[in-house]
């Protein structure tokens, strides 16, 4: 375990910290769709609950909103997409 934990901190080291929040956002994405009942939960159940979806959902854009002027544009336009994807499947979901 100790060496794991050596290799992972030894990997962040070298990350900055617009990496940091592109993972934050990519991670809450992935709960976003998970609670949103769209993709499957790490144990395979399909688990809604709206009110987490949106609250993973406003702070992917939060994030987003300080990062966006540290990130390539590529990066930017990607990950405005996302945001946006998961803002119009809550609008249908809530339906």
């Amino acid at each position: 375990m100790d060496e794991e934990m050596e290799k992972m901190q030894e990997a962040m080291k070298n990350m900055k910290v617009k990496d940091f929040s592109l993972m934050f956002i990519q991670t809450l994405a992935a709960i976003a769709w998970q609670k949103m009942g769209l993709a499957p939960s790490p144990d395979g159940q399909e688990e809604v609950d709206l009110e987490e979806a949106k609250f993973a959902i406003d702070l992917c854009s939060a994030i987003f909103n300080v990062a966006s002027n540290y990130l390539d544009e590529g990066i930017k336009k990607e990950t405005e997409n996302l945001i946006s994807n998961l803002k119009i499947n809550f609008v249908e979901k809530k339906k």
